[in-house]
């Protein structure tokens, strides 16, 4: 990167080397997420025709974790990349 070579532009390079870095740990962490959640949304499945409710319930829940676990990785890893609690 050109602009990385003269000190007075220097910070342009900085900030597009740590884009790119940033949105390597987002596509990371997706990626795990998804390989986490993949089997068990393939193994989720209803005992017969006739859904009772608390097969119901345990499949929204199930789905409502999956889904704030996606919702709240991105704060997550960033306080863990800082040395916080989320």
């Amino acid at each position: 990167m050109p602009f990385g070579l003269v000190s007075g532009t220097k910070f342009l390079a900085e900030k597009a080397i740590g884009a790119v870095v940033a949105a390597g740990m987002k596509l990371m962490v997706l990626a795990f997420i998804t390989s986490v959640i993949q089997p068990v949304l393939t193994g989720m499945r209803f005992r017969g025709p006739d859904i009772t409710m608390i097969e119901l319930w345990a499949m929204f829940l199930t789905i409502c974790g999956m889904t704030l676990l996606c919702w709240k990785a991105r704060t997550w890893r960033r306080a863990s990349s800082r040395g916080r609690r989320a």
